[in-house]
């Protein structure tokens, strides 16, 4: 990332990289995986999930719909009364460490509306479709060099169909379109849901063009919702909006609850500060004013090189999009691509004819010798496939077979009953 520090972090629950963290990236926003933490309380408080009804639900909603930290430690203080908890030693550990995954900590910091580390672990079955254990070096190099160009493969046609296709809309609002046209497919489908969430609920006008209150009794699409309040704060003359469920600052897109307050108070079009770049379909594309002072530069460089690129594939996709409306602007501009390829194929050919050998610098180093692959060694007791770790609660239990003698679960069949052998 060129030294920049990221502005957030995600990770499991290791000390030892929480440690090297703190070290090394000292401004960044350490996070641990929610998904981790409940699959230990999984494993610790199964028990508790049978007998006490109602327990996993409402510790879900506790640590889930909790605003601020004053909330979330109040919710969990009547949820341990009243269910009479306060010995559970793993709820103590987990509400000492709160500060590390409990979502209402680290409102208002950018995690793209990510609580696990899912990205990497995504990654992670990538990579497994693609080298094996037994993978040798010049394979895995290859292999790797063909899964990155897949993944650039994939991300051009979806750059393209976003392009082309245009998603159905849920409502009427001229926000949704303003969002359809600008967001990429995945996006919109996500703010599609939330300009039809913001249909949900009622505005109270607490001061005018200053503070409201969007009050959500009853949700269509959430069993047992408990009411909600969500206090709004306007600015007209700069058309912000803040909310104290801080989903724009969290996510990178207005919460339902902002859209629903700027209906009210007549803002039909969506500003331009709340578009961030990466959500849209023009991210992959440079900018003009780094296209003028960076794409022309003299000199080679990984990264000016990924610049170029990204701008040709964006201009190679406009291109794409006019030739393919009719037969004859296809063919007419595929005569074009044919001879633009050929030009520039003998202008490289004449580059590298001009170039002499007595230019070139003598080599005084010594040739370095060739590594090879070393022996893949079978050891005894290897898996041949090997599989991640699964906790117990995870595993689930085999079953035990029962005799059809004497119908018990005693370890022996039908033809090694005692029952069997003694009328024998």
């Amino acid at each position: 990332m060129h030294g920049k520090h990221p502005n957030s972090i995600i990770t499991d629950q290791d000390p030892a990289m929480r440690k090297a963290i703190q070290e090394v990236f000292p401004g960044t926003l350490h996070r641990c995986c929610q998904w981790h933490v409940m699959r230990k309380a999984r494993e610790h408080l199964g028990v508790l999930y049978g007998e006490k009804d109602g327990f996993k639900d409402e510790l879900a909603a506790v640590i889930n719909r909790s605003l601020t930290i004053d909330d979330f430690q109040d919710q969990w203080a009547a949820m341990i009364d009243r269910y009479k908890l306060g010995n559970v030693k793993h709820l103590k550990t987990m509400f000492a460490t709160r500060h590390e995954w409990v979502p209402a900590y680290f409102r208002g910091t950018f995690f793209a509306d990510m609580s696990t580390t899912q990205r990497s672990e995504s990654m992670n079955a990538i990579f497994k479709t693609w080298v094996k254990c037994n993978t040798s070096i010049f394979q895995f190099v290859k292999r790797i060099e063909n899964m990155i160009e897949s993944i650039y493969q994939r991300e051009s046609d979806e750059d393209l169909r976003s392009i082309n296709e245009i998603p159905h809309i849920k409502t009427r609002y001229v926000i949704e379109v303003e969002g359809r046209r600008v967001y990429t497919r995945s996006v919109f489908a996500i703010f599609r849901d939330l300009v039809l969430e913001s249909t949900i609920g009622s505005v109270r006008e607490i001061e005018r063009d200053a503070k409201y209150e969007v009050i959500i009794k009853f949700h269509p699409f959430i069993k047992n919702w408990i009411p909600e309040t969500y206090a709004v704060e306007v600015d007209i003359p700069t058309e912000r909006f803040f909310c104290n469920c801080k989903g724009f600052e969290c996510e990178g897109l207005l919460c339902s609850h902002a859209i629903k307050v700027m209906q009210h108070v007549g803002f039909l079009n969506l500003p331009d500060h709340y578009v961030l770049k990466r959500w849209t379909k023009d991210a992959n594309v440079v900018s003009k004013i780094t296209s003028s002072h960076k794409m022309l530069e003299i000199g080679e460089s990984q990264q000016l090189e990924e610049h170029r690129i990204a701008t040709l594939k964006g201009e190679f996709n406009k291109l794409a999009v006019i030739g393919s409306k009719s037969a004859e602007l296809f063919s007419r501009m595929k005569c074009r691509i044919d001879n633009l390829k050929g030009e520039f194929v003998e202008t490289i050919e004449s580059d590298k004819e001009s170039y002499s050998v007595s230019d070139e610098i003598p080599c005084t180093e010594e040739v370095p010798k060739k590594v090879y692959d070393p022996y893949v060694s079978q050891c005894k007791g290897k898996r041949k496939n090997p599989t991640r770790f699964k906790p117990t609660a995870d595993v689930g239990v085999k079953k035990r077979r029962r005799c059809k003698v004497c119908k018990k679960i005693a370890g022996h069949n039908a033809r090694t009953c005692p029952l069997v052998i003694g009328d024998k």
